[in-house]
């Protein structure tokens, strides 16, 4: 078998006695990243969902609310469950073990998720007895690849430090952001909840998911991204799916985000906007082309707001927030451009826009007036990669350091509200 690594070789430091030079030789100190492949048997493939006792969160992806819970997915492995009744004080409930699981959405008490290549419905409305209630098999055949080995499920990032000559022109392709990634070292200390604790997930409603979500809701219809194509499902009963349709959402495609008929598709050179009157039958109804980045976007009845980010697998050099004006949904008009340090995930929460900006945090807009947005103020306490509304005046954001939550009552001054894990 053929086991294709990636490589790349971050520079960190060449030392000098003069500010000149490196003098008559130099080296660099640099990372050998190797990404290698996961391999599990038989058994292990075909392991069942189920609902286990809370874990550390050590990879988390996509976050979406429903209810009074967060449910974060932990990347490869399954979803947090996240009792934020009291935002001040959530509490990490369980877990919901499902294999390679990288994306979902909730609708009615039923979870939808990928589990390998396969698209799952689990249902959760008593988390007692949480269990999986259908399946489509096939839906991502990329997923899961058989080989002599094994079964490789994921791959995992390993590297090495190592000395090269400043002559050496290899320096290898920045294929993974690794700031997209933390490690929490903190063991959670939280009793498995009892039966009469778990019986309190509503049955009814949609999940909001953050912006970096690839499964969403609308409709009464899934829309998954799966690589270029957009998968749709009918979900009017969400524990038994039906696969109704396969749309090109373009190349690069990475995102979904939807608004009233609409449906907004992030991708590495665009945003994509399709029109849902007829919801299993999208129709393209224009594309803003944008510089090479990956690009999460949000939108609302004027502006989409989409952020282009450097230096990951989209393999762009454009570190800004973008504003274009979509009232006329089939001519979006950029109208204005924001240089940030090295912008992610954004959310929208009223007349504000709120954008994680990485190793500075959160980036707070006023966008009341939508031909001149202005930053109100910022939260440089901690990384930040993601963020969801939790309510008017608290969003929850991700970030190399952890999980916690925002009060944003006083927009001006943002505080830090609680810790969900670090």
């Amino acid at each position: 078998m053929k086991t294709s690594s990636l490589y790349s070789f971050l520079i960190i430091i060449c030392l000098s006695i003069t500010l000149y030079s490196c003098g008559d030789t130099c080296t660099e100190i640099g990372e050998f990243v190797r990404y290698e492949p996961v391999f599990i048997d038989q058994e292990t493939y075909e392991r069942d969902v189920s609902l286990e006792e809370a874990r550390e969160v050590v990879n988390p992806g996509v976050i979406a609310r429903y209810g009074d819970y967060l449910f974060i997915n932990e990347y490869n492995a399954g979803i947090h469950i996240i009792n934020n009744k009291n935002p001040e004080a959530p509490t990490i409930e369980g877990f919901l073990q499902i294999n390679n699981n990288k994306h979902f959405a909730i609708k009615d008490g039923i979870v939808l998720a990928n589990r390998y290549g396969d698209l799952v419905a689990v249902d959760i409305k008593n988390t007692n007895s949480a269990k999986e209630v259908s399946r489509i098999t096939n839906v991502f055949p990329d997923e899961a690849q058989s080989t002599d080995e094994g079964i490789i499920s994921h791959y995992i990032r390993t590297s090495e430090r190592e000395k090269r000559s400043c002559d050496d022109n290899f320096r290898g392709t920045w294929w993974e952001d690794n700031s997209d990634i933390f490690v929490s070292t903190e063991v959670i200390n939280s009793d498995v909840m009892t039966n009469s604790e778990r019986a309190i997930i509503t049955n009814q409603g949609t999940s909001v998911s953050s912006s970096a979500a690839r499964f969403t809701i609308a409709k009464n219809t899934l829309y998954v991204l799966n690589s270029n194509l957009l998968e749709i499902f009918n979900i009017h009963d969400a524990a038994s799916p039906v696969r109704e349709n396969s749309v090109d959402a373009g190349w690069g495609s990475e995102t979904l985000f939807p608004l009233n008929d609409f449906l907004f598709v992030g991708a590495n050179s665009g945003m994509t906007i399709f029109d849902l009157q007829n919801p299993t039958s999208p129709n393209r109804l224009s594309t803003f082309q944008h510089a090479n980045a990956c690009d999460p976007v949000v939108a609302n009845e004027q502006n989409a707001f989409v952020t282009l980010r450097s230096g990951n697998a989209c393999a762009g050099f454009t570190n800004q927030l973008e504003v274009i004006n979509i009232e006329n949904i089939r001519n979006p008009i950029r109208t204005a451009t924001f240089n940030l340090r090295n912008p992610r995930g954004l959310t929208l929460m009223g007349n504000h826009l709120i954008v994680c900006d990485g190793e500075d945090g959160v980036v707070i807009f006023n966008i009341e007036n939508e031909d001149n947005p202005f930053i109100v103020s910022r939260f440089s306490e901690e990384h930040a990669n993601d963020v969801l509304p939790v309510s008017a005046t608290v969003a929850v954001v991700s970030g190399e350091n952890g999980i916690f939550e925002l009060d944003l009552s006083d927009i001006e001054k943002p505080s830090l509200l609680s810790v969900i894990t670090r």
